[in-house]
């Protein structure tokens, strides 16, 4: 079985340099952000990274991942098939995509434009939520600004709150004793799979209905 300080050494030696592993890290967030702010606390707390720098490359890569989503929505809204399908209900080549939305449609905007704190709040904290609510905001063309600023208040504290909360976790595993060093890794990657998870149902829970 290889220990873990072989398989530190391996992941070193593989990413090149600790700049490599940021800008893997970096990428990472766009394909699953749980689990590469995970890499992040395991990559600090075998000491590969340095903490300040790994969290503000994971914040930034969920930052810009979520402005992406945005662009996402911006970039549907030009597809006139789709917007004939929300607007009509069909996606018939000889029906005319209507400039006037339709009630349903005009009202979800308006929701989503006057909570949109909320909406994006809600969307961070909800697995599965992020990706269709960021979207709709760019689809909308809500304000960017406004959009990224929320954006940005969101996904920073949360990182560093989830990186902190995993790196401490890695730090008292790291700290068992030699005989048990094998529970390391089954024991993290059940905390990466279910922390996230449990984090966003306790604040939720807190946020109340």
């Amino acid at each position: 079985m290889v220990s873990l300080d072989e398989f530190s050494l391996l992941i070193q030696n593989w990413s090149g340099s600790p700049l490599t592993l940021l800008f893997l890290l970096f990428l990472a967030t766009f394909i699953l952000e749980d689990l590469a702010i995970a890499g992040g606390a395991f990559a600090v707390s075998t000491q590969l990274l340095d903490p300040f720098v790994t969290c503000c490359f994971l914040a930034f890569g969920i930052y810009f991942g979520d402005l992406g989503l945005y662009a996402l929505g911006r970039l549907a809204r030009r597809l006139p098939w789709l917007k004939n399908y929300l607007q009509k209900g069909s996606v018939s080549p000889d029906q005319k995509v209507q400039d006037t939305p339709p009630p349903w449609l005009s009202k979800g905007q308006d929701w989503l434009q006057k909570n949109l704190l909320l909406a994006l709040f809600v969307a961070r904290i909800t697995p599965g939520a992020r990706l269709p609510s960021y979207s709709a905001c760019g689809f909308f063309a809500l304000s960017f600004p406004h959009f990224s600023a929320i954006a940005g208040l969101l996904a920073l504290p949360w990182t560093f709150l989830l990186f902190t909360l995993l790196y401490l976790f890695g730090e008292a595993l790291l700290a068992l004793p030699a005989p048990w060093n094998w529970l390391i890794g089954p024991v993290f990657l059940v905390t990466v799979l279910v922390m996230p998870r449990l984090l966003k149902r306790f604040v939720a829970f807190r946020k109340g209905p």
